[in-house]
C-alpha cells in the first residue's frame, strides 16, 4: 500500500469514523448479508446477494452461495441462508432463503428479486419479500417489496438508490431509503458510502473500503454511525469459488461473524 492510499482512502475513513455523532442511528432491516457486504459496514446497494435487486442486471456470470451468522457468539443465534443469482437476456432473477431461530421462537424468509437493463448505464428492478415469525407457536406472516435503480457511470463509479419495505403487509414497517456510491480508485482499491434513512427516525451513514492486498485475496473495513459499529473481514477468490469472512464489533454484545462461499459459473 502506498503513500497515496493513505490519504485519499484509509484518513477520510478514519475521519468519518471519529467525527459521525452518535445520535445518529438506524434499524438492521437485512436479517442477513453476504459476508463481504458485512465487512463493508453492511452496505446494502452493493451486496453480491443482490439487496439492491437493479444490481442483478449487472452480474456478468451466474452465483449460488451460502451464508453463515453468527450473531454475538451465541450458537443459538445462527443464521443461514443459501442465495442465487440468475442473470439472463430476457429478466435477470435473484432468489434467497433464509432460516432462524432457536426453542420458541422460528424465523424463516425467502425473496424473489427481479431486474432489467434498460440501458448499458442503467438497471431497475424489484424485490418480493415472504417472512413467516413463529413466536411460541403464534404464527404471523407478512409480504413487502423493495424497489432498486443502479447506475454504472463508467467503469470507476456506480452509483445505486434502494427503497425497502416500499409496499408492505406488516404495520408498523416504514419505507427505507438508501443511497450508495461506488468509487474504484484502482483496480485493486474501492471505495463504497452509503446513506440510509427513513426520513423521520432512522439515520445511518456507511463507509467501506476493499483492497487486494494479493492476487484474488482481498482485505475490507467498513463502519456505520449506527452505534460506531466497526466491522472488518477478508476473501479470496480461487477457481470460480470466493470464500469470504467478515467480523462485526458491537460496543456492548460483542462480536459477530459471517462467513459466505459461492461459486461462479
Amino acid at each position: 500500500m502506498n503513500a497515496l492510499f493513505f490519504k485519499r482512502v484509509l484518513i477520510p475513513a478514519l475521519c468519518l469514523y471519529l467525527f459521525t455523532p452518535e445520535n445518529l442511528s438506524a434499524q438492521q432491516t437485512d436479517f442477513v448479508s453476504d459476508a463481504r457486504a458485512s465487512a463493508l459496514g453492511n452496505t446494502r446497494n452493493f451486496s453480491y446477494k443482490c439487496t439492491n435487486p437493479a444490481f442483478l442486471s449487472f452480474q456478468e456470470q451466474k452465483l449460488v452461495g451460502i451464508s453463515l451468522h453468527n450473531h454475538f457468539g451465541i450458537k443459538e443465534l445462527n443464521t443461514v441462508e443459501i442465495f442465487s443469482v440468475l442473470p439472463n437476456k430476457w429478466l435477470d432473477i435473484g432468489i434467497s432463503g433464509c432460516e432462524f431461530g432457536y426453542d420458541n421462537y422460528k424465523f424463516y424468509s425467502g425473496q424473489l428479486g427481479i431486474s432489467k437493463r434498460l440501458n448499458r448505464y442503467f438497471s431497475l428492478g424489484g424485490n418480493i419479500h415472504y417472512r413467516n415469525e413463529n413466536v411460541y407457536h403464534d404464527y404471523s406472516q407478512h409480504i413487502s417489496s423493495d424497489l432498486g435503480i443502479y447506475a454504472r457511470i463508467n467503469k470507476e463509479i456506480s452509483a445505486a438508490y434502494l427503497c425497502q419495505y416500499i409496499v408492505s403487509s406488516q404495520a408498523g414497517d416504514q419505507a427505507l431509503h438508501s443511497f450508495g456510491l461506488n468509487y474504484s480508485f484502482s483496480s485493486s482499491c474501492t471505495l463504497l458510502i452509503e446513506y440510509a434513512s427513513d426520513f423521520i427516525r432512522i439515520q445511518n451513514l456507511i463507509a467501506g473500503i476493499e483492497y487486494e492486498l494479493l492476487e484474488s485475496f482481498f482485505t475490507r473495513i467498513g463502519i456505520q454511525s449506527e452505534i460506531k459499529q466497526p466491522s472488518f473481514g477478508a476473501g479470496y477468490t480461487i477457481s470460480g469459488f470466493t470464500m469470504d469472512v467478515a467480523f462485526q464489533m458491537h460496543p456492548t454484545l460483542g462480536i459477530s461473524s459471517i462467513i459466505s462461499i459461492n461459486y461462479k459459473f
